[in-house]
């Protein structure tokens, strides 16, 4: 505008225009610092989709079985089979929050997993549905009479008067030990592992399947104690059987693509004479079988390995 115009407009009218403009600058310099000063709330976004919180909720776990996973013999009982509240399936779950669907039973064989058992339970491969992330699996020890044959040669010896404590409350005077297994039954073992796999693919095609396998429950190197009321060839044949169910469960591993968290490592020198047991001896409730320890120490591998 031309100094001539502006001598054109009137006083009044100049004076409230320079007003109004001073006024609107200090208008947006306010917002500007108020902007920066406090940001405005955030919109809200869209709506998380079912299948990103699916993810946000915890996994599906199945425990499968025999009784070294329900935990007899020490802990709170809970469910049905002798399982414990703090058996390894348990300890799996809380230290990574997943959902359990213990299905573990003690007594357990192979074919109970697939098929109804003697006593009237229900397949345990019921528990795996679609939704299921994981699924363990620690049995065979039935089949090949494992801890059972260990138990009965005990009780026979303290029997017989070879051993002392005198006969317990814990023995069956009227049974035998059976036979010592031959090279089918590790193999028919194999196989049916193999089955459960299967199986369990067909219900949960996204789980892991993860075989656990047996802590060693006595050694050839250690002394004998009066947890174990063994003779030392009954010692040497207690050991082969659990080397023999464990190489079995690792052929079925790698004939299938399951995993296996093997514990004759960690356990060659936990057990049942050993200075620091994981497997109750003779005396104790469910003798031969995990411990608390014991219980804690195959919860630990399992979660390492799945880590």
């Amino acid at each position: 505008m031309t100094l001539e115009g502006m001598r054109a407009i009137p006083l009044g009218r100049l004076a409230a225009a320079v007003a109004a403009g001073i006024a609107a600058v200090a208008v947006l310099v306010a917002g500007l610092i108020y902007s920066d000063s406090y940001p405005a709330p955030a919109e809200a976004g869209p709506p998380v989709p079912k299948a990103q919180q699916a993810q946000q909720e915890p996994g599906k776990y199945v425990a499968l079985g025999s009784s070294f996973a329900a935990g007899p013999g020490s802990g709170e009982p809970v469910g049905r089979c002798g399982q414990t509240h703090d058996n390894y399936p348990r300890r799996v779950a809380d230290a990574l929050n997943l959902k359990l669907d213990d299905a573990s039973c003690s007594g357990a064989v192979v074919a109970d997993i697939l098929r109804p058992s003697s006593k009237g339970h229900p397949p345990q491969i019921e528990a795996v549905t679609p939704d299921t992330s994981l699924v363990t699996v620690t049995i065979g020890g039935n089949d090949v009479s494992y801890i059972g044959r260990l138990a009965t040669s005990a009780c026979a010896n303290l029997a017989a008067g070879l051993f002392s404590p005198p006969l317990g409350r814990y023995c069956n005077t009227a049974a035998w030990p059976s036979p010592f297994p031959v090279a089918d039954r590790y193999s028919s073992v194999e196989r049916d592992l193999a089955d459960v796999v299967a199986a369990i693919r067909d219900r949960a095609p996204e789980a892991r399947v993860v075989f656990v396998d047996y802590p060693p429950v006595v050694s050839v190197n250690e002394g004998p104690c009066p947890a174990l009321p063994l003779e030392p060839w009954q010692v040497a044949e207690t050991e082969s059987v659990g080397a023999q169910l464990a190489a079995a469960t690792a052929r079925a591993a790698e004939a299938t693509g399951a995993q296996l968290v093997s514990t004759a490592q960690a356990g060659a020198g936990h057990t049942v004479c050993s200075a620091e047991p994981w497997i109750r001896g003779y005396g104790q409730s469910m003798a031969f079988h995990p411990n608390s320890a014991g219980k804690a120490a195959v919860a630990d591998q399992v979660v390492r390995t799945l880590r």
